[in-house]
């Protein structure tokens, strides 16, 4: 498996809440401050949302997700909007 990992994209908020209910989670959803991320050929407008679970799940529902924890990260590869997501959501103290 080659590739960089980064965090679950969704369209519309409406999409992220269905695969949270989906995936069986719960806990509360903090927006973090949106920013742009030029590419060679456009800009992606991010919108960082956190999910502080209520409890750590026993798995998640699909086996191509690896759990990232931000006090220990796995030694993965990482875009860089990645990065910059996971030193603000470390910055903020979530663990």
């Amino acid at each position: 498996m080659g590739g960089l990992f980064s965090f679950f994209e969704f369209e519309t908020l409406e999409a992220m809440n269905v695969f949270i209910a989906q995936q069986g989670l719960d806990g509360e959803i903090s927006y973090l401050e949106p920013f742009v991320h030029v590419f060679s050929h456009f800009e992606l407008t991010i919108t960082p949302s956190v999910l502080a679970l209520s409890r750590i799940p026993d798995v998640v529902h699909d086996n191509a997700i690896i759990w990232f924890d931000i006090a220990q990260p796995p030694s993965v590869g990482l875009s860089t909007p990645t990065k910059k997501m996971v030193k603000e959501i470390s910055l903020l103290g979530y663990t």
